[in-house]
């Protein structure tokens, strides 16, 4: 390994960025093993309408892999019967996979496959190897140091995903792709009618290939790669038996090729490999608008972040300083972000920014994969929030605009803009075979771009489809801490009657409504002179004006699952229905019943505790199409107070707030008299909270991490026997088993075709 030369960069490549923490700050917020099965089958869920092939393998290489300028092949090994080693089906994967990483790593002098890069066995590198939530990859590509600096790594990390520059995944045997070709003389209008997807099945009608344990893995690990590298795409290959295909994969969704032998054809696999190696960072997926900080700013980092840290505590304790500091700040990894502005006001067009470990990520590959970081402005030493995100390009307003217009018209509680900017894209090569478009000059996705070709099949049944994303930063001046990190009881009914307060102030300085109530939506920031902390509404990107009748202008259901309204869950499937301004109330409402039943002491034990929370909040039916539809528990409990009746708070004056606001939301049938109006019209609302709020003392440090039971989600090997889920009674969710252990997604997919279930969020899950 000592002799491979390294390909030469104009800009560096940053790896293995630090993932968030969880709740505890004690540990990463990663792929959690118990839960891999039931994540995988989501990942599942999330692509079956966002992959398109089989591509053509010459029409994939020059629009994702162009033949580069100077193509000198000196150094690259002969092709011919590269791969003879390589059987063409096994019994294990690993009689595959160890012929083909010595294939790959073949030289003859300076010759070799792919010069400047190496391939390693990855999947023995584990605990666990044959358990779904601790298995790696089977081979995976590095550069040489990268490689170096992974076999020191404890066997039991995930630095694989974080140094990969590609990955290569086994299945023993031809009849396990999860892919399916059609003949190859096939036309155009059979392609239309082909799928895709692997659907054969055995004599019994079981399907031959376990799509949760073969595809959604495959996309597991390259969610894995996007979480722990900054990455604009990846390419990996599929290889089942001796039969290949390559897979290229963004935030719009996924490519694969036509499969090819390679003990036949081993020079298609060669000349892809040979065009990687020669690929500019940008070229293999690497974000290169990050880059490693110097030490002096690295320092400058840390001293900002502990001066806001420390702003934020409510006591001077340096134990606790210190683990807030540690949850922004990771040693050594700390980066460097040159963000052009959008439409520069003065001068000045670029301005630097520095991050180090994000607050939120995200382990979902499609869609937004929002990043969230504390950051600090070098230019002013000050603290900012960093959004990265992949946001449509069809965006007729961007966030930053509509806050910017909410600071202006004076609104409250809502963020300050400090800078915003698509992402420029400075080492993409651009070729014949790409569409040019005002995107080209800014990192944007391409498998949009290849969803209407000719040769694509069916995906699950139905056209594969996918929206054209541009990545994009917004800087934000209110930095703080989620709602999920409460203190009290005061602290919970002050913050969201803030954002009650800001809501209010945008339907009638604005006509708009924010349309994502949600949990993670909620920030509590100290400031200067209050000893309550203030509660700012954040992530406007899904906002929109509201007509003279008070109903959104854009249709359908968005937001987050668990807070939406009974209305938007039910009506037409949420795929005609126009939010209002209750509905964002009743998101509110769902907002503190939640923090309520998970952040503060009450008489209800674990077991109802979670089918409480899965009843009201999770559940939902999911139809052939992708459609969901909800609701049931809500409604029940509107009705009856089902889930809620029982339920005895310690603070009394939170039972009576809850009791109040929902009789104001449903009162029963012999309170109608009393409360006619009083949700139709915000004000009364408003006049409730306030006073209650200038008349009590509410708690302010009586937190509670009140736990879930989380049995009826692992995966089979642990824990065992669980014990028998507890019923509330009258349960009237229509909810069906899942085929899968598995909760509802978190997040409600965009418009048709942008499928991601937390786009952003999966780092704001509140449990």
């Amino acid at each position: 390994m000592a002799d491979v030369i390294p390909i030469p960069e104009a800009r560096s490549c940053v790896y293995n960025i630090p993932l968030a923490l969880d709740h505890t700050l004690l540990q990463t917020r990663g792929p959690e093993p118990h839960f891999a099965k039931s994540r995988n089958a989501n990942l599942l869920a999330d692509c079956k309408r966002a992959i398109a092939g089989p591509m053509p393998f010459q029409q994939f290489m020059d629009h994702f892999l162009p033949q580069p300028s100077k193509d000198d092949r000196t150094n690259l090994l002969e092709s011919f019967d590269a791969f003879k080693s390589v059987p063409p089906s096994a019994i294990d994967a690993a009689e595959i996979y160890e012929p083909l990483v010595a294939a790959l790593n073949a030289r003859d002098g300076s010759k070799s496959r792919c010069p400047g890069f190496v391939f390693e066995v990855a999947a023995n590198r584990s605990l666990h190897p044959k358990r779904a939530g601790y298995v790696k990859p089977h081979i995976c590509c590095y550069t040489p140091n990268n490689s170096r600096l992974v076999s020191q790594s404890d066997p039991s990390s995930r630095v694989e995903f974080g140094y990969a520059e590609l990955f290569i995944n086994v299945q023993p045997d031809p009849t396990l792709d999860f892919f399916a070709d059609p003949p190859p003389d096939s036309e155009p209008a059979a392609r239309t009618s082909h799928d895709f997807m692997q659907r054969a099945r055995d004599e019994d009608g079981m399907p031959v290939v376990n799509l949760v344990l073969t595809l959604g893995q495959h996309v597991a690990y390259a969610a894995e790669v996007f979480a722990r590298q900054p990455r604009t795409f990846l390419f990996t290959v599929a290889l089942s038996g001796s039969r290949a295909r390559l897979l290229r994969w963004d935030r719009a969704g996924g490519v694969a090729t036509e499969a090819f032998d390679l003990r036949e054809q081993p020079g298609l696999l060669c000349e892809f490999l040979w065009r990687f190696s020669q690929a500019s960072c940008a070229g293999r997926g690497h974000d290169t608008s990050v880059q490693a900080a110097t030490e002096e700013e690295e320092r400058l980092f840390r001293e900002v972040i502990e001066r806001h840290a420390r702003s934020q505590l409510d006591n001077d304790d340096e134990q606790a300083l210190k683990n807030a500091v540690a949850e922004h700040y990771k040693a050594g990894h700390v980066y460097a972000i040159d963000i052009l502005h959008q439409r520069p006001q003065s001068g000045e067009r670029t301005r630097r920014f520095l991050v180090s470990r994000p607050l939120v990520s995200t382990l979902s590959l499609f869609g937004r994969g929002t990043r969230g970081y504390w950051a600090t402005d070098k230019a002013n030493r000050s603290i900012a929030f960093i959004k990265d995100t992949w946001r449509s390009s069809s965006l007729s307003e961007l966030e930053a605009e509509t806050l910017q217009h909410l600071n202006d018209l004076g609104v409250d509680y809502v963020p300050s803009v400090t800078w915003y900017g698509d992402v420029e894209d400075s080492g993409r090569v651009v070729n014949d075979h790409c569409e040019a478009s005002a995107d080209t000059k800014y990192q944007h996705t391409l498998s949009h771009e290849v969803m209407s070709k000719p040769w694509v099949c069916l995906f699950h049944k139905d056209p594969p489809f996918a929206i054209r994303r541009r990545h994009h930063r917004l800087v934000m001046g209110t930095v703080g801490y989620n709602l999920n990190r409460l203190r009290g009881t005061e602290e919970l009914l002050h913050a969201t009657y803030d954002v009650y307060t800001a809501m209010r102030q945008v339907l009638a300085k604005d006509s708009r409504i924010h349309r994502d109530i949600s949990v993670g939506n909620i920030v509590l920031v100290q400031e200067p002179g209050k000893t309550v902390r203030s509660g700012y509404l954040i992530d406007w990107e899904t906002s929109c004006k509201v007509d003279d009748a008070g109903a959104s202008t854009e249709m359908g259901r968005v937001g987050t699952w668990q807070y939406v309204s009974i209305r938007m869950l039910r009506e037409d499937h949420g795929q005609t229905g126009k939010a209002t301004f209750q509905d964002e109330m009743e998101s509110l409402l769902y907002v503190v019943l939640y923090c309520a039943l998970l952040w503060q002491p009450h008489n209800v034990s674990m077991k109802q505790l979670t089918s409480t929370v899965t009843e009201l909040f999770d559940s939902c039916t999911e139809f052939e199409a992708g459609i969901k539809d909800g609701g049931d528990g809500k409604m029940v409990n509107a009705m009856h107070r089902v889930y809620t009746r029982s339920a005895r708070f310690e603070n009394q004056d939170l039972s009576e707030w809850l009791n109040t606001v929902m009789d104001f939301h449903s009162p029963r049938p012999h309170q109608e008299a009393e409360y006619k109006d009083k949700w139709s019209n915000p004000e009364q609302l408003d006049a409730y909270w306030s006073n209650f709020l200038q008349t009590r003392t509410l708690d302010r440090n009586n937190r509670a991490d009140n736990k879930l039971d989380h049995f009826d989600f692992y995966d089979s090997i642990t824990p065992p026997s669980p014990p028998p889920r507890y019923l509330p009674p009258r349960r009237l969710s229509k909810t069906p088993p899942p085929p899968f252990p598995r909760r509802c997604k978190r997040k409600i997919n965009e418009p048709p075709g942008d499928l991601e279930s937390q786009p952003d969020k999966q780092a704001r899950t509140e449990l």
